[in-house]
């Protein structure tokens, strides 16, 4: 067997042209592909809103759309409505969403049963696509 390698880490925070920081331990030539793609869609730090750079930024648009309606133990069914913020260029549900309403409705589940001092990790989700709902639609 081989001497595992790994790829090289700039050792101090970096800033680019645009002025995002780099963390240590991130690699900084796909940080600089993501950035200069970005750019090329008329996208820069400068134009996305701050509200958009908090932590876990996507979760404050999946909760809006994702209303309770059967809590029990070990199952959730919860009513959705599709809204344009959370659609792709066809105008239907975007596929990325769909699978962060997935996380987000597997998490809530797993609460149901496991208690709050205990760390839960979704070690696997599998989605399949047969069809999208259009915006505005439950």
């Amino acid at each position: 067997m081989g001497k595992a390698t790994s790829n090289p880490r700039p050792e101090a925070e970096a800033k680019s042209k645009s002025s995002v920081t780099v963390v240590k331990d991130v690699c900084a030539e796909p940080v600089s592909m993501l950035i200069g793609f970005l750019q090329r869609m008329g996208i820069n730090s400068d134009s996305v809103p701050d509200i958009c750079k908090t932590k876990d930024f996507y979760s404050h648009l999946i909760h809006h759309i994702i209303k309770p309606d059967q809590v029990l133990r070990g199952r959730i069914t919860c009513l959705l409505t599709v809204n344009p913020a959370l659609s792709n260029i066809y105008g239907n549900f975007h596929g990325g969403a769909v699978a962060a309403v997935a996380e987000k409705v597997s998490y809530a589940c797993a609460r149901t049963v496991v208690a709050e001092d205990k760390d839960i990790f979704l070690g696997e989700l599998s989605i399949s696509y047969l069809s999208s709902a259009p915006v505005n639609t439950q």
